[in-house]
């Protein structure tokens, strides 16, 4: 072996000689994907591989390989040194661009060595097959494709196609196109290979749908730009995912629904007449046409907007959409139109003729192109001309605020002083809103009442209606609509005009208040010795309103009048105010409203109604009535004129049973729970003996007790105890504070007494 010119070692064949005067076949294999020397070259004499003498790492790019080895063949090899050139002839130099196998490369030695079993198939596939493209690229199971590419040789013999591994029946083979069935998978993306000779293609991808991608129909079939259109078919799947509709090309928004069998998309800006398409998973469905037609006209107005009968009128029409060959028509059969011209998208001038005959009042003017009849705009046919417009019914007139006036009456005459029927007059109420607004039907919320709730007033879908057009009838009169009467109080005007008439019809209206309306008052409720805000609720409510409420230990103050519908005060409730409901009423100058209950409610803590007696000596049992005292006494207190009554006999929410404490002196009653103290109530402590205990409370005849409290005097003297009425007689032991008694025979149970 030798080197190369810079000085790296050269890679050389260290094999036997070849012979002289013998044709040998000799192939070098480069392979640069592979990592090894061995691996990246190989060379092979009469297909028998042979030992390669490496002087370094051979680099995987092909192109620097070659160019700094200097391959060749005869002569010298590139700028090899110390190299033996090729003595001797070479009949034929192949190279390709695939690293051949050792098996291909003995395969084709022995097709050399022995011509006379050649097989010939055809001219030779220097490269493996390639898909370039599958059309169509999405179908179900039995579609048949056709599968686009290079090198897949001039027939089947030797070569398959696979979708997901699965083996396709073919219908058709050439050298660049195959013919192939699509087999029987599950839904979804497939990889399609060719296989020829034992080489494979590249995989392409083919989606697999459940059925097949075809479009049935739309509708509608035709439409502007903007036209929701319904593709019915199959094949779409069940969501638009990267899916795609078309209309000649032009790509529609996102679908409003998608399902495997319907679509509906809206026709696309840019779009024309032309095919719609569906694209799912790169496959494109059948072509439908859809006619795509210029938009549909709009007309905005019409001017002048009224003729007389007789008159020749040139108009002009204003709108949109307006095209080359529009017709413009009215409903009214005695009106004749001619020189219609477009001047432009947005205007046309024509010539109305009115006929002696034609009928009056409002006909329906419309513009029709091929893209569809505009919306009807109205235009007027009057009799004579009109001279005169006076006010002849509902002037004066006066109702309280959002009540609707009775129709305003106008009647319009001619010159002769004749009624003229199809006038148009035009009744103008104040602009500033201090008079009424028209309940128009499309332009003005119509009300039949009074205001029912608060907040901002609906009075128009646009804006309030100051002016309304009425045409006049066969005996020259006009009757407005009802005029609803704005929150202003004071006299007001309206106006009826109309062409010819050099003065108006003027008629004299006004507003009142009408009486307050209470809806609400919130919060509802208050308790006892607490002041609240409350804010009242309603429609109405008018500057210097007074708010009352019924219970006397209610006083209120600080009312303010925010607006209309709202009112704020303050209700201070007495800490004696009757418990309970009570009504509340708002009045204004034009009268009281109805009532709203608000109620008082108990103070927070213990509340004593009633003593079961209200004096008595002490010891005297005492029932207290009530509420808030708490299921049991617990550390809770009963004292009578601060001294306290010490364990009650019986304890519950309602009602507490104690004795008459001694030491207790006259005065009041009072329950402490939890720390808050009731009212108090009244109560005369007599003088007398007073008992404040027995011990034992129960037991048999003979059995001896003590009586404990204060008055029995140092001595029994003409003193008795009694037990049930039936007396204890001479007792064992007596003093001042402390008595031992025997219960006697006849003896019942029941109250004791001392005397």
């Amino acid at each position: 072996m030798g080197t190369v010119s810079d000085g790296s070692p050269a890679y050389g064949y260290t094999g036997p000689v070849l012979s002289e005067d013998t044709w040998t076949y000799v192939v070098m294999v480069f392979d640069g994907t592979q990592d090894t020397n061995e691996g990246r070259l190989s060379l092979y004499v009469n297909g028998e591989a042979q030992e390669v003498t490496f002087g370094g790492t051979i680099p995987a790019a092909t192109p620097d390989f070659f160019k700094a080895t200097g391959v060749g063949f005869g002569g010298n090899i590139g700028s090899c040194v110390d190299c033996d050139g090729w003595d001797g002839s070479i009949d034929e130099v192949r190279i390709s661009g695939t690293a051949r196998s050792a098996g291909w490369i003995q395969t084709e030695y022995n097709n050399q060595s022995a011509p006379g079993n050649f097989y010939t198939v055809g001219e030779e596939n220097s490269q493996g097959p390639a898909i370039s493209g599958i059309i169509p690229a999405a179908g179900p199971a039995g579609t048949v494709v056709r599968i686009d590419g290079s090198h897949f040789g001039p027939g089947p013999s030797g070569g398959t196609v696979t979708f997901n591994g699965v083996a396709a029946a073919t219908t058709g083979w050439s050298e660049s196109s195959i013919m192939a069935m699509v087999p029987a998978l599950a839904a979804g993306p497939a990889a399609v290979t060719v296989t020829v000779d034992g080489t494979t293609s590249p995989a392409a991808l083919f989606t697999v749908t459940t059925t097949a991608l075809t479009i049935t129909g739309l509708s509608p079939s035709s439409g502007p730009v903007g036209t929701a259109v319904t593709i019915a078919g199959s094949g779409f799947g069940t969501s638009q995912g990267g899916s795609a509709v078309t209309f000649h090309g032009v790509s529609a928004e996102t679908a409003t629904s998608w399902s495997d069998s319907s679509i509906t998309v809206a026709v696309p800006a840019g779009a024309s007449t032309g095919e719609v398409v569906v694209t799912v998973g790169g496959a494109a469905s059948n072509g439908v046409v859809f006619t795509v037609l210029p938009p549909a006209p709009t007309l905005t107005s019409v001017s002048p907007a009224s003729g007389t009968r007789g008159a020749v009128v040139a108009v002009t029409l204003t709108g949109a959409n307006f095209a080359a060959g529009a017709t413009v028509a009215t409903s009214n059969p005695g009106i004749t139109v001619s020189d219609v011209a477009v001047t432009s998208a947005t205007q046309i001038a024509a010539t109305f003729t009115i006929g002696t005959g034609a009928n009056l009042g409002v006909s329906n003017v419309t513009v029709t192109t091929s893209g569809g009849t505009s919306g009807a705009v109205g235009f007027r046919v009057s009799g004579q001309a009109p001279a005169s417009i006076t006010a002849t019914g509902g002037t004066p007139q006066s109702v309280g605020f959002y009540s609707a006036f009775v129709p305003l009456v106008a009647t319009v005459k001619d010159a002769a002083g004749n009624p003229v029927a199809g006038a148009a007059v035009t009744f103008q109420a104040p602009e500033d809103g201090s008079g009424c607004w028209f309940q128009t039907v499309g332009a003005s919320v119509l009300r039949s009442g009074l205001r029912t709730t608060a907040g901002p007033r609906p009075r128009s879908l646009g804006g309030p209606v100051y002016a309304a057009s009425v045409a006049t009838d066969a005996n020259g009169t006009a009757a407005s609509p009802p005029c609803v009467a704005e929150p202003t109080a004071g006299d007001f005007t309206v106006t009826a005009t109309v062409d010819g008439a050099a003065s108006p019809a003027v008629f004299q209206l006004t507003n009142t208040y009408p009486a307050a309306t209470l809806t609400s008052v919130t919060p509802a409720s208050g308790a006892q010795g607490t002041s609240v805000g409350v804010i009242l609720g309603g429609y109405l409510f008018a500057p210097g309103a007074t708010v009352a409420v019924s219970n006397p230990g209610i006083a209120v103050s600080g009312v303010t009048v925010v607006n209309d519908s709202k009112i704020t005060a303050t209700f201070t409730i007495a800490a004696s105010a009757a418990a309970g409901a009570a009504d509340v009423t708002v009045t204004t100058s034009s009268g009281t409203s109805n009532a709203v209950s608000f109620t008082v409610t108990r103070a927070a803590g213990p509340s004593i109604t009633s003593l079961s007696v209200t004096s008595g000596v002490v010891g005297t049992p005492v029932t207290i009535s009530g509420n808030g005292f708490g299921a049991t006494q617990s550390d809770s207190t009963v004292t009578f004129n601060g001294v306290s009554a010490g364990v009650a006999a019986s304890w519950s929410d309602s009602s507490i049973r104690v004795n008459v404490p001694a030491g207790g002196g006259t005065g009041n009653v009072v329950v402490t729970v939890g720390g808050a103290a009731s009212n108090g109530v009244g109560f005369t402590v007599t003088s007398g003996p007073g008992v404040t205990s027995i011990w034992p409370a129960s037991g048999p005849v003979g059995t001896v007790v003590t009586i404990t409290g204060s008055g029995f005097g140092g001595s029994q003297g003409g003193s008795t105890v009694e037990f049930g009425g039936a007396s204890a007689g001479t007792a064992p032991y007596w003093s001042d504070t402390s008595i031992t008694a025997v219960v006697p025979a006849g003896a019942m149970t029941g109250a004791w007494w001392c005397g």
